[in-house]
């Protein structure tokens, strides 16, 4: 009897492991990070064709093209920016902002793309339980004739890196009309809601190098990225700009927020239609408008505020407040 109930017990062990690692295979490494990115690239691409100058537009451009001088949006349609066509180090491009001025994280939303959704050596971006990266499979982010060599160290990443510029920022960049910024904002201050690092996917083995693991690829901004004012952070001035008149006057008239969707297909948008009153009528009672809601409520990241010292970050960030981030 007692061998019996063993070898039943061994047997529903077996098949509890089968059914989990079948349910764990349809995973998609960094998709819900991807999506909330994503639609924010896409707002702040619609609202640059539509704000004229001030804060509002260098904080677009800083996010778009990771300057606050702006750039041609046809030119990163058609490919990746020069800058990434000879890679460095993984690690020192999506952990560190101390190592160069011209690539590293939170430098502006395509660059965090890239270190989410660019494949890591050795298919490490493809363990046993991820089928998917960013919503993109294997074969869509492999180099020329198939190769999933990765990027984790210099010009091995170069292929890999214009693929992930293809397949994953491009339609970020012409899907531009798909989310307004109040909801881009919101969806992202959802997403980083109780995160404890400043980080998208963050590394629980302290880096973001893309060589062992799905963990490590990420993108991670507590490395002096908050001190160094050589490297502006997208997400600073973006998120300090948001309640300003010029920013919110030329919202669309519909508001859409974005989410995920299994099996690897692409974001679904759900759009709510607003009543027909007057753009101050429709911001009256938005959270965003109203600083004095609860901390929780209006800042939920305010605890990444701190530096690595211990000090507060003196510059405050209206929403954002991480004081961020990946």
């Amino acid at each position: 009897m007692v061998m019996k109930v063993c070898m039943v017990t061994m047997m529903l062990m077996v098949i509890a492991m089968r059914i989990g690692i079948a349910t764990e295979t349809k995973a998609d490494h960094n998709r819900e990070n991807h999506d909330v990115l994503c639609g924010i690239l896409g707002a702040a691409v619609n609202k640059w064709k539509r704000v004229g100058h001030g804060p509002a537009k260098k904080a677009l451009a800083q996010a778009i093209f990771g300057n606050t001088e702006g750039g041609n949006l046809e030119d990163l349609k058609r490919g990746i920016p020069s800058e990434y066509k000879d890679p460095g180090k993984r690690d020192n491009w999506c952990r560190s902002c101390t190592f160069n001025d011209h690539t590293y994280p939170g430098k502006s939303i395509t660059h965090d793309l890239l270190c989410l959704c660019t494949l890591g050596s050795n298919d490490n971006a493809f363990p046993d339980i991820a089928s998917t990266l960013c919503g993109r499979s294997r074969a869509d982010l492999a180099g020329v004739s198939g190769n999933t060599k990765g990027w984790s160290f210099g010009s091995d990443g170069q292929e890999h890196l214009k693929k992930t510029w293809e397949k994953v920022i491009t339609p970020c960049l012409q899907n531009a009309a798909g989310v307004t910024i109040e909801h881009a904002l919101k969806n992202l201050t959802e997403s980083l809601r109780n995160r404890d690092t400043l980080s998208w996917a963050s590394s629980h083995s302290g880096n973001c190098g893309g060589q062992s693991y799905r963990e490590t690829i990420c993108v991670d901004y507590s490395s002096w990225c908050l001190q160094n004012k050589h490297s502006p952070q997208w997400w600073n001035d973006f998120a300090s700009v948001l309640s300003t008149q010029d920013f919110k006057q030329a919202e669309p008239s519909s508001s859409v927020s974005v989410e995920s969707k299994p099996n690897g297909d692409k974001p679904r948008y759900r759009r709510s239609r607003r009543n027909s009153v007057s753009p101050s009528q429709t911001m009256q009672h938005s959270e965003y408008d109203n600083p004095q809601n609860d901390a929780t409520e209006t800042n939920p990241i305010s605890h990444l505020s701190k530096k690595e010292d211990g000090s507060m970050f003196t510059r405050t960030i209206w929403i954002l407040n991480p004081a961020f981030l990946i």
